[in-house]
């Protein structure tokens, strides 16, 4: 490994003493306050309230599940996830009616819903916004549907007939976006490729309610473009089978007159943008305002390690296989192998000779424990081009 890693092999911690029984029944004495009989005959025993100390190797696994780039569960500003949301930011500045988000699979279109849903209201302060996630379940009728809505949009009671939940949806809906500072809401729509023209309806009938309050209202949907044709096909359909409203019949399909523009998802495909992403894993901090790469090499950082520069070995590996880096790399196979890393180096921390090569070798084994070459193969196959669809440019 270069000198930048810092990283040495590490004995494993010993395993923490199993504990002791607290049950009481290796000791038949009576202890003042160990346990009180009830009156149903049955020992109810009374357990301190200091709790067992762990093992330090015990905390140090537990911290690792819980740190966020391991839970997933903070949203990172990747370059593709920054340019989407300077988008987003303008359709509601500019109160365009719609827009879609479409990417490939695995590219991360979800993560730039859940940094925008996050990340908008502290820019725009005074907006409202909501958050539906469409599930891959059966169309089962208008009632689901409004269902649904209402649970995600935070109606507290869904029982009861489908007029009276779609009333208290929208007025719910209505009263949330009048008593915002700017009488606007935003609508975050992830996996629309499952949406039946049910939902469609839906999203006519909170539209039509807003602007009729005088109100403004814009939606982002996020999907996938191999899955586009499908949608359309299975919306027209619909349409055609069943009696709908005259606006679902009228636009049949994800470009309809509430959602219209296609912002489009380009993924990281270059050695900067890559670094980039790199560079944030440095500056990110966790709950003990620890860097994220200090909380996997501590001892490195002290001596001036940065994760930044390990983007350069790893484009380097990425790029030697034909139309990756123009395809744009997938975002659960980067992330994936990021992790795998760290967590594999963790075990190099505050090396004094450290084997040569060492760094590229950890990359080899975290990719082919992510899966990398797969995702990509799945990725090549849809014909995704990186932001369009067709015959490569």
């Amino acid at each position: 490994m270069s000198a930048n890693h810092a990283l040495n092999q590490q004995a494993p911690s010993a395993e923490p003493n199993p504990v002791s029984d607290i049950s009481g029944s290796a000791n038949k004495a009576e202890r003042p306050g160990a346990a009180v009989q009830s009156p149903f005959s049955a020992v109810i025993h009374r357990i301190s309230a200091t709790p067992q100390r762990l093992h330090p190797a015990v905390v140090a696994r537990r911290n690792q599940l819980l740190h966020p780039l391991i839970a997933q569960t903070e949203p990172i500003l990747t370059p593709p996830v920054s340019r989407i949301f300077s988008a987003v930011e303008q359709s509601a500045l500019s109160g365009l009616s719609g827009s879609y988000i479409c990417g490939n699979h695995n590219d991360g279109v979800s993560m730039a819903i859940n940094y925008c849903e996050r990340t908008l209201p502290t820019r725009i302060p005074g907006i409202v916004t909501f958050r539906h996630n469409f599930g891959a379940s059966t169309d089962s009728g208008d009632r689901d549907s409004i269902s649904a809505f209402a649970n995600s949009c935070g109606v507290g009671v869904v029982h009861g007939r489908t007029a009276d939940i779609r009333t208290r949806l929208l007025r719910h809906i209505v009263v949330r976006t009048r008593t915002s500072e700017l009488r606007t809401a935003i609508f975050f729509l992830d996996n629309v490729h499952y949406m039946h023209d049910w939902d469609i309806a839906v999203l006519y009938d909170i539209r039509h309610e807003l602007v009729a309050n005088h109100l403004s209202v814009n939606f982002v949907a996020g999907t996938f473009y191999s899955d586009l044709p499908a949608l359309d096909e299975r919306l027209k359909r619909e349409a055609a089978s069943r009696s709908r409203r005259s606006a679902v019949a009228q636009h049949p399909s994800l470009e309809s007159s509430i959602i219209e523009r296609d912002l489009g998802f380009t993924s990281i495909g270059t050695r900067d943008e890559l670094g980039t992403l790199f560079k944030a894993i440095d500056t990110l901090r966790d709950r003990s305002q620890k860097s994220w790469t200090a909380h996997f090499l501590p001892q490195a950082v002290k001596k001036g390690y940065l994760f930044e520069n390990e983007a350069e070995t790893l484009f380097r590996m990425l790029d030697k296989y034909d139309g990756w880096a123009k395809a744009g790399f997938s975002a659960k196979a980067l992330f994936a192998c990021i992790r795998r890393f760290l967590t594999k180096a963790k075990a190099f921390d505050d090396s004094r000779s450290a084997p040569a090569g060492l760094d590229e070798k950890l990359w080899v084994e975290a990719l082919e424990a992510s899966c990398f070459v797969d995702r990509m193969d799945e990725k090549m196959s849809d014909g995704v081009h990186n932001g369009y669809t067709g015959p490569e440019a």
